[in-house]
């Protein structure tokens, strides 16, 4: 159970970062499956990987908006957070945004490391993050998963996100068929929280 007292930071990729980064791509994938099961996991090369993330260790830099942070839980490195561009042409038919061609902001969150599941380590990464995303002047942004993602709707919720739209019976996992769900958080929300 989670203690009060933990410490849940968000910082930058560093080369520390690296030797886990590899380890949850070709290892320990549980958090893919959670996260995309229809999806094969694709083979990689480590030493590619090891050479694409040592690039962007490199690169790091500030004062720019980054589109990821990594989590930290009293110094254990146990996933990443981040922002990334999305349309929502795929829900063109459930949603009533005129603009749904444009491209939008959506959220992420990965807790990498299954021992840290279920422990509200998630709701209160995702909250720093948005916090820092609206900080930088990103009015909304949006946040997919799908229906048997429990944690990743609880989370949502928790962090004061509405859903606005579902594709019913859009992927099929261990032979059911399984919804996506797109939620929505707007600036203005987060500050009244």
């Amino acid at each position: 159970m989670k203690n009060t007292a933990d410490i849940v930071l968000l910082r930058d990729f560093t080369i520390q970062d690296i030797e886990d980064e590899i380890r949850w791509m070709t290892e320990q994938t549980e958090w893919i499956k959670s996260d995309t099961p229809w999806e094969d996991i694709e083979p990689i090369d480590k030493q590619e990987l090891r050479s694409e993330l040592q690039d962007i260790a490199d690169n790091s830099l500030d004062g720019f908006v980054q589109n990821r942070k990594e989590i930290m839980v009293n110094g254990h490195h146990i996933g990443f957070v981040s922002l990334y561009p999305m349309t929502l042409d795929e829900y063109d038919d459930i949603l009533p945004i005129d603009d749904k061609d444009k491209e939008k902001t959506a959220v992420g969150i990965e807790i990498c490391e299954p021992s840290f599941w279920n422990q509200g380590y998630g709701t209160k990464a995702l909250n720093m993050w948005l916090e820092y995303c609206f900080k930088q002047g990103i009015k909304e942004v949006f946040l997919e998963t799908w229906s048997g993602n429990f944690g990743m709707i609880k989370c949502a919720a928790n962090c004061g996100f509405n859903r606005v739209g579902i594709i019913k019976n859009n992927h099929m996992v261990d032979g059911r068929t399984v919804d996506n769900i797109l939620f929505l958080l707007k600036a203005k929300q987060v500050d009244e929280n």
